[in-house]
């Protein structure tokens, strides 16, 4: 291997799994079957036909059954049973990150999806999601209320400053609606009062357009299963016990999910998913050395030789950086969170061989104050998205 600098290994897990080295104090689940599953299985048209075909029937199956039960089909009256639950999602908003959520829903296998519910207010957006998902599992509405009425999952992806007056003016059935919000600087207790959901019924949910292909992770809050407790007699909490079972399985097949307990831990946990532009400025700054090298003077002086093309140099550094991530998440599977207290990133920098390129890199970078910048660039996050949930979150702030 080239001497790549590994601590930008640290940016791309990071980004890719966003919280795996998190204060042990942080509640843990990772979807373990979705993450442990072979490679083919992500990636291949064929199983991703077969895994629609099977969502299809499902949801087929569970149309009869429900036909004969009440027409309100809300997370509560989910039963355990051998075969799929069926849930219906609604998206308030249509951009990158819902698009990714949907497509995942309707990968993963966990879940029965009856149908996912989008407005027309995006468009163009949304007419390409269900054609590429197909009429029979999206269905498209004139307004965000039709939305919130055909689903008992709703996600709103709005802009920060769209967030309270879009709740405000919608209706919530507090006995079948959850509301899981996207909107990075919303907080939940004012996603309760603007919605006028129950607590018990409201979260907040941060990923990455990975979950599209099951390879991502979902960070929320609050713990779904602590949540249960809230129930103000046994009947709520085991409904909310059932209705947070389900969220989880739905959110660990995307990938995983990671739980905060408080707000302020997932603040923090959400730093190092802002740092994606970043990640991705130092593969095309790689990208373009070996361009500027391989393309060299002295290269071209010979007839025979033949440039290398920004497309074989993107993927060389892309898949560099790939296999440094797959060794690590295998590692850490292997681990199987059998011991929070290990440093798994710590013993991948101790293995690189002593005196080599990956050591010499970290050490210049290190004295280069290289890994300060990335500590003062995240305090910088931390800083300005704390203070604009402080504030409120009307304000043009992403």
């Amino acid at each position: 291997m080239i001497g790549l600098p590994w601590v930008h290994i640290f940016i791309l897990a990071s980004v890719s799994f966003n919280v795996f080295t998190v204060n042990p104090v942080i509640s843990l689940s990772i979807g373990s079957s979705n993450s442990r599953r072979s490679n083919h299985q992500r990636g291949s048209p064929t199983i991703m036909q077969s895994q629609q075909h099977q969502q299809q029937k499902a949801r087929t199956e569970s149309s009869r059954s429900f036909a004969s039960a009440s027409s309100s089909n809300s997370l509560n009256d989910l039963q355990d049973a051998p075969s799929l639950q069926s849930i219906r999602v609604g998206f308030i908003g249509c951009g990158t990150i819902a698009s990714a959520i949907a497509f995942g829903f309707a990968k993963q296998t966990k879940i029965s999806i009856q149908h996912i519910t989008v407005s027309k207010r995006s468009a163009s957006k949304s007419a390409a999601l269900q054609e590429k998902l197909g009429t029979e599992l999206v269905f498209i509405y004139e307004n965000n209320q039709q939305v919130v009425d055909q689903s008992d999952l709703v996600f709103i992806t709005v802009l920060p400053q769209q967030t309270t007056q879009v709740l405000q003016s919608l209706t919530f059935d507090a006995s079948k609606h959850t509301l899981i919000s996207l909107v990075s600087t919303s907080r939940v207790d004012q996603l309760a009062i603007d919605s006028k959901l129950p607590l018990g019924r409201v979260f907040k949910m941060i990923c990455l357009p990975a979950v599209a292909t099951l390879d991502g992770v979902c960070l929320i809050t609050p713990n779904p299963v602590l949540r249960a407790a809230d129930g103000n007699d046994d009947s709520a909490t085991r409904q909310l016990a059932q209705q947070n079972s389900t969220l989880t399985q739905l959110f660990e097949s995307l990938g995983g999910m990671i739980s905060a307990d408080t707000e302020e831990q997932m603040t923090a946990m959400m730093i190092p998913s802002g740092m994606m532009g970043t990640f991705y400025g130092v593969l095309k700054q790689h990208r373009d050395f070996v361009l500027r090298q391989a393309n060299g003077a002295e290269s071209q002086s010979d007839s025979n030789h033949q440039r290398l093309g920004s497309r074989a140099a993107t993927e060389l550094v892309i898949k560099y950086y790939h296999g440094m991530l797959v060794d690590a998440m295998q590692r850490l599977e292997q681990e199987d969170n059998a011991n929070d207290n290990s440093d798994l990133l710590e013993q991948l920098i101790e293995e690189q061989t002593p005196g080599g390129l990956n050591e010499q890199c970290l050490n210049e970078f290190q004295s280069l104050n290289g890994m300060d910048v990335y500590t003062q660039v995240q305090e910088s996050l931390l800083k300005r998205l704390t203070a604009v949930q402080s504030n409120g979150a009307n304000r043009n702030d992403p």
